[in-house]
């Protein structure tokens, strides 16, 4: 609003002329815009477009600056015209969120949209309603204006909104202590209208008010109805993507395992994992979600989602990144507890999965009673107790287990893995996906792959195939170095990092084969260690 002085400009007037002037001359010379996938920055390309997008709307708004010099002719109102371009803001606004990371859904920003446009109506709906009562009911003795007697005053008193002079034969534009605070009756009668509630505290007291009052609670009705629809569509989209849809589905779960009678432990076991894995992804189904994505693209979000996972297994950060990105793939996620889900696996059950651990501890258990496992495993217990001798009972994040399934004809499990913290993330690979791997890598570097796994935990070295005593050997320290290179694409590492944790500096090593199953890994050319030429 301005003041009554005629051609007083407010300061908010002028700053907004400023600024549709600058717009309008970096929209004609510096927005760059983007043509068949690149990026156009001619000066001479961005006015002809911008000539096609809104740069007459925005030079006849400019105009609005004129004002300065004619305040009579009401130029003012030419602004206006730039609430044309509101929607094209809006979808701007949403694509730089969009490229920062920030997400808006469409019925987010419908909603959003309606209760912009909806403020504004009411903005203007009350604009309007001084508008008729200051310049085109100025000599009309009763308006809604002069009707409007808040606080219990008497009509024509000076208690309300606007008082009639006889003498003058018109009356004043506003009755009380400032324009703000006319314009909040005015604003609370168009809310009233708008919002089809009318409350009768202020009415038209004029046929011409009337007919705009009528026009007023159609346009209300409208934005009703739009308001309803779009949170409608809000709660809809709520239920289907959001945590409720989540609840929802829980509870369906819930509803299954109390019809099957499933143990209770069992049951609160497979909540606590649908509960962690839809707090680390929003989803219950992963893959799902990923299928519809042509499969580059579904390699690099698992890569993009899981490479923390992959940074901290020495072995598989030392691959190729396209290997890298295969396995994080392959990975899926497992949740357990020791309130919860505490067995990752036991000794003499079946499994064909190497498990990775992202973040807690887990505990090895060996077998003291060895009738639950196959043959093989009974025949590798002694090897299977020198390797956690070596590497430990307690393992954390980096470590990996379950290997021995690599060169198992059974899967019989060889011990017993609990958790050992309130949370425990270990990601699963299963021996299928890691053969698959390996075979389009190639079947000396799958091998050396597949022994790496069996032979080396985080940093901690366990079993060393086909050593001869370094005493006996003439060849030079980079010689040993390069034969305990076991991946071809990992840097050399020193010797005294090679070493097991249980073996002395100055032991003899003799002669042995692969402690983890019964595989035979002849020598391969190009390498020291060889690869499985066959599973037992």
């Amino acid at each position: 609003f301005r003041a009554e002085e005629e051609g007083r400009t407010v300061l908010f007037d002028i700053m907004a002329d400023v600024f549709f002037i600058t717009d309008f001359y970096l929209r004609s010379t510096h927005f760059a815009f983007t043509y068949n996938g690149s990026v156009c920055t001619d000066k001479e390309l961005i006015l002809q477009q911008y000539m096609k997008s809104g740069m007459v709307l925005d030079a006849v708004s400019c105009l609005s600056v004129l004002e300065i010099f004619a305040p009579r002719l009401q130029l003012r109102l030419l602004s206006l015209m730039r609430i044309l371009r509101i929607p094209s803001f809006i979808k701007k606004v949403r694509e730089h969120l969009s490229l920062r990371g920030i997400r808006i859904s469409l019925a987010t920003n419908l909603l959003g949209e309606i209760i912009f446009f909806y403020a504004i109506a009411n903005h203007w709906v009350a604009c309007i309603w001084f508008i008729i009562h200051r310049y085109i009911e100025r000599k009309v003795e009763f308006t809604w204006a002069t009707s409007d007697c808040p606080w219990g005053a008497e009509v024509g008193s000076d208690g309300c909104l606007a008082k009639w002079n006889a003498t003058l034969g018109e009356h004043n534009i506003c009755n009380m202590n400032s324009m703000k605070d006319c314009y909040l009756r005015s604003l609370h009668f168009s809310l009233t209208t708008l919002s089809t509630v009318g409350y009768g505290d202020i009415s038209p007291a004029s046929e011409l008010e009337t007919i705009w009052e009528n026009i007023v609670v159609l346009v209300g009705a409208c934005f009703l109805a739009g308001l309803i629809g779009a949170f409608g569509a809000y709660l809809s989209e709520c239920d289907t993507l959001g945590f409720n849809s989540f609840k929802e589905k829980l509870q369906k779960l819930k509803n299954y395992m109390k019809y099957r009678n499933i143990p209770e432990d069992i049951q609160a076991s497979i909540l606590f994992f649908h509960h962690c894995r839809w707090k680390d992804s929003q989803t219950l189904d992963e893959r799902e979600t990923l299928r519809i994505l042509p499969e580059p693209l579904q390699l690099d979000i698992s890569f993009a989602v899981k490479q923390r996972v992959i940074r901290l297994v020495p072995i598989l950060d030392s691959l190729p990144v396209i290997v890298q990105k295969r396995i994080a793939h392959a990975l899926i996620l497992q949740v357990y507890s020791i309130h919860e889900h505490p067995i990752i696996y036991s000794q003499g059950d079946i499994g064909w999965d190497i498990y990775f651990i992202a973040s807690g501890v887990v505990s090895i258990s060996l077998p003291t009673d060895f009738s639950e496992l196959d043959a093989t495993g009974r025949s590798n217990a002694a090897a299977n107790k020198e390797k956690f001798d070596s590497i430990g009972l307690i393992l954390g994040a980096g470590n990996h287990l379950g290997e021995s399934c690599i060169c198992s004809e059974s899967g019989v499990r060889q011990e017993t893995v609990t958790a050992k913290t309130t949370k425990v993330e270990a990601y699963a690979l299963s021996k299928e996906d890691l053969d698959g791997i390996c075979r389009l890598m190639g079947s000396e570097k799958g091998s050396q792959i597949r022994h790496a796994l069996l032979s080396k935990n985080k940093s901690n070295w366990h079993s060393f195939d086909e050593i001869v005593d370094w005493d006996d050997r003439t060849d030079t320290s980079h010689e040993r170095q390069s034969s305990f290179n076991l991946l071809p694409w990992s840097t050399p590492k020193p010797m005294n990092d090679l070493t097991a944790a249980n073996t002395r500096p100055t032991a003899r090593r003799t002669l042995r084969r692969s402690s983890i199953g019964s595989a035979s890994f002849p020598a391969s050319p190009g390498s020291d260690y060889g690869s499985p030429s066959s599973i037992v």
